[in-house]
């Protein structure tokens, strides 16, 4: 599937989730929030994944968080609903700035972010 917010990929055994929105910081919009549902729902489909982990494009920053542009109450809430508590597993792993609600929604242990 083609993607306008983020990069999927699958190499290893471990599909890799880029938000790529370095312009915004990788700031979180509707948009992207729904790719990463689709990519996760294809991640946890694949029999050949066995880990999940999420990255930010650019050198900025991982994630500045929600896009506040748009004011979408429910961009993490979607998330988590649909990535969080999947059979296959996951640790925690960061680089570079992110913003507090990013490191507390995401910092605990269910997702790996590179």
């Amino acid at each position: 599937m083609d993607y306008k917010n983020i990069l999927y990929e699958v190499k290893n055994q471990i599909a890799w989730i880029t938000l790529n929105r370095p312009e915004s910081m990788n700031a979180i919009n509707q948009a992207m929030a729904g790719e990463i549902v689709n990519a996760c729902a294809g991640a946890e489909e694949d029999e050949g994944v066995r880990l999940i982990v999420f990255k930010g494009a650019g050198e900025k920053s991982f994630s500045a968080g929600m896009d506040l542009k748009e004011r979408a109450e429910r961009t993490f809430s979607v998330i988590e609903s649909n990535c969080r508590g999947r059979p296959r597993p996951s640790a925690p792993g960061r680089r570079g700035p992110r913003s507090s609600n990013s490191s507390a929604r995401w910092g605990t242990g269910s997702i790996i972010f590179w």
